[in-house]
């Protein structure tokens, strides 16, 4: 009775649901909060790029399911991919155990993996020059002899130089195995009824922005140069911006899982994720240097000038207008970005126009 009476007072208080994004990623069990999630009266959701990460990945984007494994592989999370999902890793474990010197198998898998999505990623890259990311380009930089990385002039030492599957003639072209390790995963993810079910769900609720009482809620940022004024992404020679890009990216990301399967629908699928002007990121993602490199001064990860110009209530009153919103009462709910509070910073900013909260689902 008492569970029942608790479960009815938190329907009645709760008349509706805003998820501002990153259900995924942000603890072991994320399916079981989906589960939870689907069963809400009234909600929905604002995608993060955790989130975009997964629809990716469900949609057949081997780059999107590398990271995936890779993200759950370092947060110790693989029993959900096996247990919950039905997703296999034994042919990864096979294939890392074959080439890896490990004695810990996960370490030797998500090295393995690692390397194939660096190599996937180059390959994106060079197929996709208007995302503006060649700094990026860093495994034909390794000097495995050595064991160090060129970056910006600077010789870096690596803490791990094995790379076995790394060709000094293309460092980005996947060995056969590793080609049928990588299809074999996504075969795993494409054919997992369970996640399909919740990309499902999150396609069904969710969108790159939501309007809602006349405030604004996304997760990430509404790119801005350094003047202040909104950035634009050129794709297919069309210049997008504001709420455009907003717009444009919620349609890729929708024909990605429902429409064919275009490879350069889900290459963007990973541009949202972590792209350098991703209205779900916003920030230059270091990942092979937090990954091969202890030096922590090259982790740095430079934000879009957005995350200046948000405590400001002019640039808030800006943004707020270009999605049609101009009520006094009006805010920005924003998501993405923890609030370190311990630290002195703030979630309500900009004269009260935005709110800032980590939508990420934790542990706790």
């Amino acid at each position: 009775f008492i569970v029942a009476l608790a479960a009815l007072i938190k329907r009645l208080a709760v008349d509706h649901l805003h998820i501002v994004g990153d259900i995924f990623d942000r603890g072991a069990y994320a399916d079981r909060i989906l589960d939870m999630l689907m069963k809400h009266h009234s909600l929905d959701i604002q995608w993060g790029n955790h989130d975009i990460l997964w629809m990716g990945a469900a949609s057949g984007s081997t780059i999107c399911v590398a990271i995936a494994v890779m993200t759950s592989l370092k947060s110790d999370s693989i029993s959900m991919l096996e247990r919950s999902y039905g997703i296999s890793l034994r042919k990864l474990f096979l294939f890392a155990e074959k080439y890896y010197d490990c004695t810990d198998m996960t370490k030797g898998a998500l090295r393995a993996i690692s390397v194939i999505m660096f190599k996937l990623q180059g390959r994106i890259l060079k197929r996709h020059q208007e995302y503006n990311m060649d700094d990026q380009l860093l495994l034909h930089k390794v000097d495995r002899v050595n064991g160090t990385v060129e970056i910006d002039g600077i010789t870096y030492q690596l803490n791990n130089h094995e790379f076995p599957t790394v060709s000094d003639e293309n460092a980005y072209e996947l060995t056969d195995e590793e080609g049928k390790v990588i299809l074999d995963l996504k075969k795993c993810f494409v054919e997992s009824e369970r996640l399909q079910m919740h990309v499902r769900f999150l396609y069904d609720k969710g969108s790159m922005y939501k309007v809602f009482n006349d405030n604004l809620l996304y997760h990430g940022c509404v790119p801005l140069d350094e003047l202040g004024n909104f950035d634009y992404i050129r794709m297919n020679g069309v210049a997008y911006k504001g709420k455009a890009l907003m717009e444009h990216a919620e349609s890729v990301a929708r024909r990605a899982f429902f429409g064919g399967h275009d490879k350069n629908d889900l290459d963007f699928m990973w541009y949202l994720w972590g792209g350098r002007k991703s209205p779900l990121c916003g920030r230059n993602l270091k990942t092979f240097e937090r990954t091969y490199i202890d030096d922590q001064s090259t982790w740095v990860e430079e934000a879009n000038p957005y995350y200046a110009f948000n405590n400001d209530e002019r640039t808030c009153n800006m943004i707020l207008r270009e999605f049609g919103v101009y009520a006094p009462v009006s805010h920005i709910i924003n998501g993405h970005t923890p609030v370190k509070a311990s630290s002195g910073e703030k979630p309500i900013r900009a004269n009260g126009k935005l709110f800032v909260i980590d939508g990420g689902f934790c542990k706790a």
